[in-house]
This record gives C-alpha cells, sequence and structure tokens, in this order.
C-alpha cells in the first residue's frame, strides 16, 4: 500500500494539535520539485543511456540458484558472472544484521523484452486513441525500456529488496515492487521515516559494490551497461544485450 504524505516531522500545527493547510502545502510542494527534479534527470539520462559505447567483456550469464540464501520470485533469474558476484559479497554483509536479499527480477531476452514492450504499446494505443505512434511510445517508455535500450537484457540490471531473515518478511519499501506511481521515487520525501531508512539502507549496500539506483524505482539496480555508464558519468558500458536460451 502505498505511503501518504508524512506530515508528523512538520511543527506548524494549530491548537487542536492538526497540521496547519500551509504546513500540509509546503511538504506537497516539496514532494513536486523533488518529482520534477528527478523526471528531468531521467529525460536526460534516457539522451546518453541510447548513446554510450559498449566495449562488451563477454561475461557469462550465471543462474542466481548458485547462491545459497537468496529469495527469488522464479527459478530461472541469471546475471553476469561479475554482477552475481557482489551480490554475494552484499548477501553476506546483511546476514551479519539479520538481513537477506530477495530478488524479483534480473536478466530478460531481447525476445521477452520485446513481448513485454509491444504489450505496453499497445495497451496505451487502446486507451490514447488521439495519439500518434511516437506519443504513444514516449509514454510506453516510462514503464517499460524498449528493447534496444533495455537495461535488464544486458544481465547487468535486477530488481530486488531487502527481508528479515528471522521472520521472512520483507522491510516496508512504502510501495510495491512494481508499483509506478510517483511515491516509488527513491528518495520520494512523503514516505515514512521507516521506508527513507530502509530504501536508504537498500541504495547504500547496492551503491558501496558499485550499483547505480534507477532513481523513480526504488528496487531497480545497474551494474556494467549503459544504463549504469550513464548514471555513473563511465564513458563505456561493459554489458550489451545478450542472449541464452533456455
Amino acid at each position: 500500500m502505498s505511503e501518504k504524505f508524512d506530515f508528523t516531522k512538520i511543527k506548524d500545527r494549530n491548537k487542536d494539535g492538526n497540521f496547519s493547510e500551509e504546513a500540509e502545502g509546503n511538504i506537497i510542494e516539496e514532494a513536486r520539485r523533488m518529482e520534477m527534479k528527478v523526471e528531468k534527470f531521467v529525460a536526460e539520462k534516457d539522451k546518453e543511456i541510447s548513446k554510450k559505447e559498449i566495449r562488451e567483456n563477454e561475461e557469462e550469464l550465471v543462474s542466481i540458484n548458485e547462491v545459497s540464501g537468496i529469495q527469488k520470485r522464479s527459478e530461472k533469474l541469471f546475471l553476469r558472472e561479475g554482477v552475481l558476484n557482489k551480490i554475494k559479497i552484499i548477501k553476506e554483509e546483511l546476514k551479519v544484521i539479520g538481513l537477506g536479499i530477495k530478488i524479483f527480477d534480473a536478466w530478460r531476452s531481447p525476445g521477452e523484452q520485446n513481448r513485454i514492450w509491444e504489450e505496453q504499446v499497445r495497451k496505451i494505443k487502446n486507451k490514447e486513441l488521439l495519439l500518434n505512434d511516437e506519443e504513444i511510445k514516449k509514454i510506453a517508455a516510462r514503464f517499460v525500456a524498449p528493447p534496444e535500450m533495455a537495461p535488464h537484457c544486458t544481465g547487468g540490471s535486477l530488481d530486488l529488496t531487502i527481508y528479515n531473515l528471522a521472520t521472512g518478511e520483507e522491510l516496508d519499501m512504502g510501495t510495491a515492487y512494481d508499483d509506478f506511481k510517483k511515491e516509488s521515487y527513491t528518495d520520494h520525501p512523503s514516505v515514512s521515516e521507516i521506508v527513507k531508512n530502509n530504501r536508504r539502507r537498500l541504495k547504500n549496500i547496492m551503491k558501496k559494490q558499485g550499483f547505480t539506483n534507477f532513481p523513480t524505482e526504488w528496487w531497480h539496480f545497474s551494474y556494467g551497461n549503459t544504463e549504469w555508464a550513464a548514471i555513473k558519468g563511465e564513458s563505456y558500458a561493459i554489458y550489451g544485450n545478450i542472449d541464452l536460451h533456455i
């Protein structure tokens, strides 16, 4: 369930102990400014992603099943070998503090990505009858990456969260995985302090191993591909699209 705006830290209360309209308006305005900043950043990086050079290092895709102690949404999840090695390190660091990794999605075949893309385009076309093809694709790209620039097709991107090893419960991240409302923006100010801390923990431990976070999706991280290179400021990527017949 989505978090509502977090007014608990605003001190501008009226005599009844409630927040004033001005205080509520301030935090909503803060959220809007943050959303605009993120969306501008994403638009700029999308342009860079399509232009980044790829110097493929030929690392193989390896199964996540090779690593024990990771929760998985599917038994058919693959990552580049170097990426999985980093995930192993993160898993051990979290284990020390009683936490574990749950992976929702990882490598996708270019064929599967194309299927998802075409399905998204069809949905929008059926709903927005007055839009032309270019406009429809722009909207579709907010939710699904076009196959030619999809980070998941490289084996360098994954979607994940953190869970409590003792209870098996996921940490509260404020919104569900793959929920594309604005509250899913990693640093959105409207979520609770608990959610902010949980997202920060995930982001920091991934960043420590060189991953970048896509700022509109708290769950999405990349290493080595053109998305990673654009966000991190690297001159080239080391992972391009790769296929595997399974």
